[in-house]
């Protein structure tokens, strides 16, 4: 009978020990450096010096649906980075094919299309858009998600035609950015 208070000492260190243990391997889950912004379905995105992630408010998401919402599908807003020279909305859409996007994109006739082509981001097939609206530049790149969403949909938003024509023809920049480790 003397051991009986040890044995329950010992019960309660293992149970301890094992809720210990559970704590750990859960705080070791990706967590993104202040450099880094997580979205969709765990996917990294790399920030540059001086670009910075939004809260997202009202005001954001007014912004972003009147920019960068195509008409006809949705495609909910997931993330807000502003950058030195404009904004960067990173939106999820549960449409699971490239060529929704690309009809819905061209009976949208809120914008100017004045560009498109196919790419690939890390693997996956990709489109490519230089859009203008109002008086607003849009490179908007369109791929398919590697996990269970369906496609991932990069708006880099500019006030100047000439940045957002060089983020057109040189989408392996976001590809780069993708890569975070």
């Amino acid at each position: 009978m003397n051991y009986y208070p040890f044995f329950i000492l010992t019960k309660l260190m293992k149970l301890t020990m094992f809720f210990g243990l559970v704590l750990i391997i859960s705080s070791c889950t990706k967590q993104p450096r202040p450099d880094q912004i997580i979205f969709g379905n765990d996917e990294c995105f790399k920030l540059l010096p001086g670009d910075k992630e939004i809260i997202k408010s009202q005001h954001i998401v007014d912004q972003y649906e009147e920019l960068c919402a195509i008409k006809g599908v949705q495609t909910p807003l997931n993330k807000t980075i502003k950058t030195s020279r404009g904004h960067i909305f990173i939106a999820l859409s549960p449409e699971t094919e490239l060529n929704s996007i690309e009809l819905a994109q061209k009976r949208d006739t809120s914008y100017d299309i004045l560009g498109t082509r196919s790419t690939e981001i890390i693997k996956r097939k990709a489109k490519s858009y230089f859009l203008r609206k109002a008086d607003e530049y849009i490179c908007r790149i369109v791929y398919t998600d590697a996990g269970s969403y369906g496609i991932v949909v990069f708006n880099f938003v500019y006030s100047d035609s000439l940045e957002a024509a060089s983020t057109f023809h040189k989408t392996l920049f976001l590809e780069e950015r993708l890569h975070c480790e």
